[in-house]
């Protein structure tokens, strides 16, 4: 893992966060396979897809960054689904 040599914003640090996050779930996979269980979530199984999963103000600042340097069409349909996604939750959260 390679980490800034020197002071940087917080955003130069996610790349190596984001790594060490990695780490420690492939680490507590193994754990849990080692002790004869089994993680339900896989790449690909989209469990995430079907859920509010919880980012940092740093993960979604990059996160707005990447969108807004995705080419059209592309950019339009992720803020289409975005939006979607916070009406269906506003929806459940009014019901």
């Amino acid at each position: 893992m390679t980490v800034p040599d020197e002071p940087k914003p917080i955003e130069a640090w996610l790349p190596f966060l984001q790594m060490l996050a990695g780490k420690s779930v492939r680490s507590a996979d193994e754990a849990a396979e080692g002790a004869g269980a089994c993680v339900s979530c896989a790449k690909g199984c989209g469990a995430c897809c079907r859920q509010l999963v919880a980012i940092s103000l740093v993960e979604a600042r990059a996160l707005a960054q990447l969108v807004a340097e995705t080419p059209q069409p592309g950019q339009s349909e992720i803020r289409r689904r975005f939006a979607d996604a916070l009406r269906r939750i506003t929806d459940k959260r009014r019901a």
